[in-house]
């Protein structure tokens, strides 16, 4: 984090705003990527060191909403070619992309609202907007929406750490956490539900 920090600059200005927004539009291309270092780091700033909050939130959502729409165009790319990857892991993505396009149908917009708060899967899903065909305004739109309140919370969390970093981390580490839990809880209670009614 202190070397993100040291990246984004001490001083707030152009530079360290389009870090961030590079940053946050990589995550969704090349999913491994911390992304949201940047945006902790962003939130940092606003908090303890007085960076004004409108520029960073449109860094940080603007570069969201880029990444999400090169995944959107890839989704699109993809399915208009009938993608079938030969190798384990491209089988796996693709087994991904078609069981979120399958529900997509009824729950495409929930998913869009909180792909900002799943991380590592938050990129599959503007994949399979783009392969559902999902139009271009609705899907980025609620992937805009989901952006800026993720963002915000993060600037919350922030404020609450006050000028400690490391407690501003542990807050977001323990988020991905509990989120990760509560998505293994809710799969637990699907299959049992799905094995009684079979």
């Amino acid at each position: 984090m202190e070397r993100i920090l040291a990246r984004i600059g001490e001083t707030e200005g152009p530079t360290g705003l389009l870090v961030m927004a590079a940053f946050c539009a990589i995550e969704y291309l090349f999913p491994p990527f911390p992304g949201d270092f940047a945006v902790v780091a962003g939130a940092f700033l606003v908090a303890a060191r007085g960076w004004a909050l409108a520029p960073v939130l449109a860094a940080t959502t603007g570069g969201s909403i880029v990444g999400a729409a090169g995944h959107l165009a890839l989704g699109r790319w993809l399915s208009k070619r009938n993608w079938s990857p030969k190798g384990p892991r491209g089988q796996k993505l693709l087994a991904a992309i078609r069981a979120a396009v399958a529900r997509f149908e009824r729950h495409g917009v929930a998913y869009l609202a909180l792909n900002r708060f799943l991380p590592g899967v938050r990129s599959v899903f503007f994949l399979a907007a783009g392969w559902s065909g999902m139009p271009w305004p609705k899907a980025l739109g609620w992937g805009a929406v989901s952006a800026l309140a993720w963002n915000l919370l993060l600037v919350g969390a922030a404020f609450l750490a006050g000028r400690r970093l490391d407690l501003l981390e542990r807050i977001l580490r323990g988020w991905s956490v509990a989120i990760w839990i509560a998505i293994a809880l809710a799969l637990v209670v699907w299959w049992i539900r799905r094995r009684r009614d079979s």
